[in-house]
């Protein structure tokens, strides 16, 4: 099915991770109330973009009884799997940054650990965040780890040196009423991080959309510069290629667990603002769980209905247009692109249907073919969170 959309939609939050806050293989949602839009789209595409250059995913993989979690390696040309190389958190969170892998342990772990892609033996380093601190992203920028983390008000930065403490950045500014901004993903562009604060209340279940922001920060100042408001439980996606990036919005649900709709897809460009919505979850109908860029047009989403069917799409950007490829009663969880086209989405067993299959799911984003994904269910555990390196 080929469809048009204008507007924007919200992503859900399983209960599998309602208690993780912002798990997007990095995600996110949207209601835009901000008065600075472009119904522009930005194509300033850098002329020389020719993509990342990929030969490993790692994978953190979690038994369905969220016992036990393992670390994975999949070689992209042969699918060759080196399963169980170390071990991981069952919440958790991964990472391949400036030739390093970070494994984030979330809720109930609060700690970064480093490795040197291919030794897993031991990391190279492993630091505390404190209690409750629920770590959601790093990046690194202008020679410092930043690391947002949910449960705090300070986004904190690091030597990669010696991996010791070496600042942070106060945001408790942006504190909605439960005491804390809800700091999520970061994308660095130029050597300013924009930052997304979801600002949920954690007082009420399921959270309760209480704002929703993102915050450019100077990475040589530590500096809060310009801010964005009117973006309920953002997520922000890379969009590569380009001076811009992409505002994924919108709450799961509602108080009574209906689909909240309240939230959609707009590319936020730091230059020139934020877009109209190009895809509306109202006009879906369905939550926007997940999306990425595979190269400087084309994307592919993940979508849920009331009845936690999930769906993948293809989207071009240019056009707006949007494909169907396939849908599934597993719960999707994320998704992310290598560097040849391909999405690779990660599938688990669903609360809503005791038979659905974990696994992970390709699809050549670009030429998408109906029918053409495969699944791919050879990992010991199914798999939780991936990157690529």
């Amino acid at each position: 099915m080929l469809i048009s959309l204008l507007l924007a939609c919200p992503p859900e939050i399983p209960e599998d991770t309602a208690t993780s806050g912002d798990t997007s293989v990095d995600t996110a949602e949207t209601g835009d109330t901000d008065t600075d839009t472009d119904t522009d789209t930005d194509t300033d595409t850098d002329s020389g973009y020719t993509g990342p250059n990929y030969s490993t995913a790692v994978v953190t993989t979690v038994s369905d009884d969220y016992a036990s979690g393992v670390l994975a390696t999949i070689d992209i040309d042969t699918w060759t799997i080196t399963d169980s190389v170390a071990t991981a958190p069952t919440d958790n969170g991964v990472v391949a940054e400036d030739g390093k892998v970070y494994v984030l342990g979330r809720y109930g772990y609060d700690f970064v650990r480093v490795y040197e892609p291919g030794s897993w033996a031991e990391p190279v380093a492993e630091f505390s965040l404190g209690d409750y601190a629920n770590p959601q992203d790093v990046a690194m920028c202008g020679g410092k780890l930043y690391v947002s983390s949910y449960g705090t008000s300070t986004l904190t930065t690091y030597d990669p040196s010696t991996w010791l403490l070496n600042g942070a950045v106060d945001l408790s500014a942006y504190a909605d009423a439960d005491g804390v901004p809800e700091i999520a993903g970061m994308v660095e562009l130029g050597g300013t991080l924009y930052v997304a604060l979801q600002q949920l209340d954690q007082s009420s279940y399921p959270w309760a959309a209480a704002g929703g922001m993102v915050v450019a920060v100077d990475c040589a100042t530590g500096t809060v510069g310009q801010t964005w408001n009117g973006l309920v439980d953002v997520s922000l996606v890379e969009w590569p290629g380009h001076d811009a990036m992409i505002a994924r919005t919108g709450v799961y649900y509602n108080a009574d667990y209906s689909l909240a709709l309240d939230g959609g897809v707009m590319v936020l460009d730091p230059a020139t603002g934020l877009s109209n919505a190009y895809v509306s979850e109202a006009t879906l109908g369905e939550n926007i769980t997940d999306l990425v860029m595979v190269d400087d047009v084309n994307g592919f989403m993940l979508t849920q209905d009331a009845a936690s069917t999930y769906t993948g799409w293809c989207w071009n950007i240019e056009t707006n247009g949007m494909t169907e490829l396939f849908s599934t009663t597993s719960y999707l969880q994320g998704v992310g692109a290598d560097d040849k086209g391909n999405a690779w989405v990660v599938a688990r067993a669903s609360w809503a249907d005791p038979s659905s299959q974990g696994g992970i799911i390709t699809v050549d984003a670009k030429a998408c073919v109906a029918g053409s994904e495969s699944w791919h269910q050879d990992l010991t555990y199914a798999p939780y969170a991936l990157a690529f390196y």
